[in-house]
């Protein structure tokens, strides 16, 4: 008989089974590697009670390897990305060249044509009107022309007030084309045509081209490049628009352009609770990385003093006539960028949803509105539909670029939020290339190199908050930066557990702006459930410019500040900067090739045989960073054929550079080790993403925030015990300690403090006994309170 198998056996073998039909899912295409992990983490969570410890140790195996599995299934999706990006790009050109034959075909019809503008348009205009002005040209410009030879000439377009429409000439003939073209400087002589032009019949594509030689100055009026049958500096875009190709040249002089200036980050965090988190060192370590930092969901009132060392608060959103402490939007800027920052009193919202300031064009290339938003969730007691409403009704008005980030509670998975005109459209419109800019900006992305593609991890229903999310972004003409820039370029990374609801949102303008985007990892320090997310802008300050080293000098004796702002614009944040150029590998996917192909495979046999013969029990140290040394150089080697080595320039912070001090005095060695702890969890974690390590990270985080919290009371306790006694004893010393406090504007605070009962009796029913209150109710000690008077 077959041995009997028991609960916890069967549940295990009920385990076994489910991860097998998973896989075979993934085999017949039916479920996706995300999908299946999830599913498979979830069950073990849920069964992980029902086994023993030799089957949890086999699932916990089991869950390590997965990541690797997933490992394996990207590196074969990735290079059948690569194939199918190689067989679009070959597409894509082939369609181009195609295109570009089309033009010339067309620009080949067109060289019997000439084009005639500034000739007035009278009522009742007939051909043979049109004719005799031509005669009359051609008789100022000394070039007798006969009216056989014109086969046909009519005005363009639809006749409009007070606009002037083209006439266009079509010739028997090109010689006499080509005559009547030569001779169009003799008009300029003549005071009856002073105001006629005569140019080609060009077709839309060449004339774009024309517009961006004649604004950069290099085309002549005898140039007849662009009426050729050929062209090869304009590159038709997916959308219609005509964009000029940039070349090699072009782009490493915008990089180093990039490089040259100071880069300003910008820090969009949902706190869930500001207040209790400025008390953690690593919170205030964290945020203080960043220029600007927008929190969502602070949770804080009038109470509240948020005081962050090296940083200027604006004036916080706080929700009002609420039950609980809920909402609430504040944003910290540092002090040497404070002065470029405004905040607008009469730009508001009456839902108080978002928080709006400007950032100043000295400090970022143009003027631009910055909005942090939180939207509560949709079956909140705060919501309301008309907060998007009220966020269109202020972008409409405002003529600045805008950037919206914040936590917007809307999922919009990838749907797209902009509306695609064809241009054929548009041109059947009779709508002029400017006013087409204008009306469909997709042509922008393609400038910067964003593709209009959004992605998103985010597999939930579009709800209603998305959909007018969605709605808003088409009629102000906004894109999202998530899933398009940065490290989430083609990713779409959740911010809350599987949701997608943090956004970045800009105006097509600013991604000239961003020099990189990124959602970092989940830290529960930091929120409960949200992710950080970081936008890195260029400034309009020279790097150099962050001290200049001219001290006590005018503006003239800094060459650099002489080139773009003014002294008085020069960032001065009492730290010294240098410049300091290293080396620094990067991976390029479509390099990989280069990169096998250059791999020395003599070095890598040599190298193996060498390995072979090492005795693991008599070898040295010696021995070991020779064969190390051996292995970086064949790879070393290979990535510089394949240009993966680039040349960097850092900012290095020399001379008295400031670092965050974290030693409070209620960090004790408790805290340090609960610290140490978690920072460890927090390691693992980022190296393998599985439920075990997640949860080990949430329960250390947990056990550091308690013993902080623990510390802190305790700490808070024998202060205020102290200043009371202090009062009596020794009131000199107190008042001293007040008079410091004051510094800080608060004196009411205290003065609240020591009026209230130290003792209140509190008899509950069925109860007997006291309950000390330190601290009244209405006006409690605050944690800026505490260290701003302990600390001094």
């Amino acid at each position: 008989m077959p041995p009997k198998t028991t609960k916890s056996g069967k549940h295990f073998s009920d385990l076994c089974s489910f991860i097998k039909d998973k896989c075979n899912d993934i085999k017949s295409d039916n479920a996706s590697i995300d999908d299946t992990l999830t599913a498979v983490n979830d069950r073990f969570v849920r069964d992980s009670e029902k086994l023993t410890e030799s089957e949890k140790t086999a699932m916990n195996v089991m869950c390590m390897l997965m990541p690797m599995v997933d490992a394996l299934i990207s590196s074969k999706r990735d290079e059948t990305l690569v194939l199918h990006e190689t067989k679009i790009n070959r597409l894509q050109g082939g369609m181009r060249n195609n295109e570009y034959s089309m033009d010339a075909l067309a620009q080949y019809s067109r060289k019997e044509n000439v084009r005639v503008s500034g000739i007035k348009e009278v009522n009742d205009e007939t051909d043979e009107n049109i004719i005799d002005s031509i005669l009359n040209i051609g008789a100022a410009m000394d070039f007798q022309l006969n009216p056989v030879t014109i086969v046909d000439a009519h005005r363009m377009g639809k006749k409009s007030p007070g606009k002037t429409r083209q006439i266009i000439i079509r010739f028997a003939n090109r010689a006499t084309r080509n005559r009547f073209i030569s001779n169009r400087r003799k008009l300029k002589q003549s005071e009856d045509f002073k105001g006629v032009f005569i140019s080609d019949d060009l077709t839309p594509l060449r004339f774009k081209l024309f517009q961006m030689r004649c604004s950069e100055g290099e085309y002549s009026e005898n140039d007849d490049s662009l009426n050729s049958d050929s062209v090869s500096d304009v590159t038709r875009s997916s959308n219609g628009g005509n964009d000029v190709n940039i070349t090699q040249s072009d782009t490493e002089s915008e990089i180093s352009f990039s490089d040259s200036f100071l880069k300003i980050k910008v820090l969009s965090l949902n706190v869930c609770g500001l207040a209790s988190k400025l008390g953690n060192p690593d919170f205030v370590e964290f945020i203080s990385l960043y220029d600007v930092i927008c929190l969502t969901e602070t949770k804080i009132d009038k109470y509240d003093v948020i005081d962050v060392d090296g940083f200027s608060l604006l004036p916080s959103v706080v929700r009002q006539n609420c039950k609980s402490r809920s909402g609430g939007i504040c944003v910290l800027v540092r002090n040497c960028y404070y002065k470029y920052v405004q905040i607008n009193d009469q730009i508001t919202c009456p839902s108080h949803c978002v928080l709006w300031f400007t950032i100043d064009d000295k400090l970022l290339f143009e003027k631009t509105l910055f909005g942090v938003v939180y939207i509560p969730p949709e079956n909140s007691l705060y919501s309301n539909i008309d907060m998007f409403t009220e966020i269109e009704d202020i972008i409409v008005d405002t003529n600045l670029q805008v950037c919206l980030l914040g936590d917007f509670n809307a999922h919009t998975k990838n749907a797209n939020e902009y509306v695609d005109i064809d241009n054929h459209i548009l041109n059947a419109c009779n709508i002029a290339n400017d006013d087409q800019n204008l009306i469909n900006k997709l042509h922008i992305l393609e400038e910067c190199n964003v593709s209009p593609v959004r992605y998103s991890k985010d597999n939930g229903k579009i709800d209603h908050y998305g959909k007018r999310l969605l709605n808003l972004c088409k009629s102000t003409q906004l894109f999202f930066v998530n899933g398009r820039f940065g490290a989430d370029k083609g990713v779409g990374q959740t911010t809350c557990n599987n949701s997608l609801i943090d956004y970045v949102i800009i105006t097509p303008e600013l991604f000239r702006a961003i020099v990189d985007f990124d959602i970092l990892s989940y830290d529960p320090i930091l929120s409960d459930v949200h992710k950080p997310v970081c936008l890195k802008l260029c400034s309009n300050i020279r790097s150099d410019c962050v001290q200049c080293g001219v001290t006590g000098s005018s503006r003239s004796d800094c060459a650099q500040c002489a080139d773009t702002t003014s002294r008085s614009d020069c960032v001065q944040c009492g730290e010294k900067s240098d410049n300091e150029s290293h080396i620094k590998p990067k991976w390029f996917r479509d390099r990989a090739a280069v990169f096998q192909d250059n791999l020395d495979v003599n070095k890598i046999d040599e190298l193996s045989v060498r390995l072979g013969d090492i005795d693991p029990k008599n070898t040295n140290i010696v021995t070991i960073n020779d064969i190390v040394e051996n292995c970086n150089s064949i790879i070393k080697n290979a990535a510089e054929c394949a240009d993966m080595l680039i040349k960097t320039t850092s900012n290095v912070k020399k001379h008295g550079c400031k670092k965050y001090n974290h030693c409070k005095k209620y960090f004790n060695s408790e805290c340090y080790t609960k610290r140490k702890a978690y920072r460890k969890a927090k390691k693992y974690h980022y190296r393998v993403r599985s439920v075990v390590n997640h949860n080990d990270l949430v329960r250390k985080s947990k056990e550091y925030k308690n013993i902080l919290k623990k510390q802190f009371c305790e700490f808070q306790k024998a202060f205020i015990g102290k200043l009371r006694g202090l009062r009596t004893s020794d009131p000199k010393s107190y008042w001293s300690l007040l008079n410091k406090g004051c510094e800080k504007g608060l004196y009411g605070m205290l003065m609240d403090l020591m009026a209230w009962p130290t003792t209140k009796e509190i008899t509950p029913k069925g109860e007997s006994g006291q309950r000390h209150l330190l601290v009244p109710p209405t006006c409690f000690l605050t944690l800026h309170l505490v260290n701003c008077i302990s600390t001094k």
